[in-house]
């Protein structure tokens, strides 16, 4: 690790987490007034009641709504974030979206064969895998004591428990990826996954069950768990993260959306981009710094592709 290399994380946590930062110090400085203060805590303390009463009054326990609960979230946001690109690849419309293509070669549409392959593996370890996985986090997390009948955080709680939990995903997900491209544990666990190297959006958890566990969901929930933090985070943190890796898996640069190059990059060359949001990839030196890619890692506001932008 190198100054350069540190400068330039440094530089990689700014670009990605400004806006939590921002919203922290904002809210300090909103509360400051008298009036403000009184809104936001009527807001809180409103949505606050309301939280306490879904126990009260359906008499739902604790490990139901953190199994039950954590899994129609997940189901739900997988299955809206994937149905846009998935139905797009599949039929290759609409055909706007198609000049976002990241890889110009990709086929599209995909194979429909390919498709049920993927989908097969990904559905058995969505619907199976991260249940079974969630189910068993609750006595973990309830000895610890993580909140699920307690008080919802604060806003300023809530957006640096959401900013420490994507940091966890990125410094667990980076170290245990990386892992996994190891000579010894490449072929039985890994390759699997990279038999995409033009990937699609519900190719994000196409892998094997011990990379499931170690790689998506151990990481995921190691910043809520440092943090012990209440359920309702937990939610934010993994809806978030699965809009990511749906995007980053889509091969689609779209405006507004989080770009996709820098994992698309590693899905081409293997050795590049193992982290989420590149911090630790910058640190390490093993981002994609000085490539094209790179210099078209960016969020576009435009309805320009951005290959078109940047040659």
């Amino acid at each position: 690790v190198s100054l350069r290399s540190t400068i330039r994380a440094g530089s990689q946590f700014i670009k990605n987490f400004y806006v939590h930062i921002v919203i922290i110090v904002l809210m300090e400085i909103l509360y400051k007034d008298v009036y403000i203060c009184s809104v936001l805590n009527k807001i809180y303390y409103t949505l606050n009641g309301k939280w306490k009463s879904i126990y009260q009054e359906s008499g739902i326990t604790e490990i139901q709504i953190h199994v039950l609960g954590s899994i129609l979230i997940s189901w739900t946001a997988f299955i809206l974030f994937n149905i846009p690109f998935t139905l797009c690849d599949l039929t290759g419309r609409p055909s706007w979206l198609l000049k976002h293509k990241v890889q110009e070669d990709k086929k599209v549409p995909v194979d429909i064969k390919d498709m049920l392959s993927c989908l097969k593996l990904t559905a058995f370890n969505i619907f199976i895998i991260a249940p079974f996985f969630t189910a068993l986090s609750f006595p973990f997390l309830k000895y610890i004591g993580a909140l699920h009948k307690g008080d919802l955080p604060t806003f300023q709680q809530l957006v640096l428990e959401m900013m420490v939990g994507n940091l966890g995903f990125e410094v667990f997900n980076y170290y245990t990826h990386r892992a996994v491209h190891h000579s010894n544990l490449y072929v039985k666990v890994h390759k699997k996954h990279h038999e995409w190297t033009k990937p699609v959006s519900i190719e994000s958890v196409y892998c094997t069950i011990p990379e499931m566990v170690l790689v998506n969901l151990f990481p995921i929930m190691a910043g809520p768990t440092i943090m012990r933090s209440h359920l309702l985070t937990s939610w934010i943190v993994i809806t978030t993260e699965l809009l990511m890796t749906t995007v980053q898996h889509s091969g689609y640069h779209l405006p507004l959306l989080e770009s996709p190059e820098a994992h698309d990059y590693h899905h081409k060359f293997f050795n590049k981009n193992f982290g989420a949001w590149g911090i630790m990839d910058a640190l390490h030196g093993t981002d994609f710094y000085g490539t094209l890619q790179e210099k078209r890692h960016f969020r576009s506001f435009t309805s320009v592709p951005v290959k078109e932008l940047v040659r």
